[in-house]
């Protein structure tokens, strides 16, 4: 089996791209394939990985959940939220 995920860690690891505060979305919604992703096969696996990684590394996350518009709408008031002042890390 192919291992997923990896890409990722990689993202993660390069730190000076990585936001104080990161958007994960939920998986409460119906899956549709845009061409880029896995598939669904590894949806739960895959957010559950990338929740996990986050945790492991202490890094503030917030997970959006709903229709569109309210994930947008949670989105960004989690961006309003942050501190003016927030840089990357």
């Amino acid at each position: 089996m192919r291992r997923h995920g990896n890409w990722f860690i990689a993202l993660a690891n390069f730190k000076r791209h990585v936001l104080v505060n990161q958007t994960v979305t939920g998986t409460d919604i119906p899956f549709v394939q845009d061409g880029f992703r896995d598939g669904e096969r590894i949806r739960d696996w895959m957010h559950n990985r990338i929740v996990g990684e986050l945790q492991q590394r202490s890094k503030p996350y917030v997970i959006v959940k709903g229709s569109h518009d309210r994930r947008m709408r949670d989105a960004v008031a989690a961006i309003d939220r942050l501190p003016a002042t927030s840089q990357l890390v």
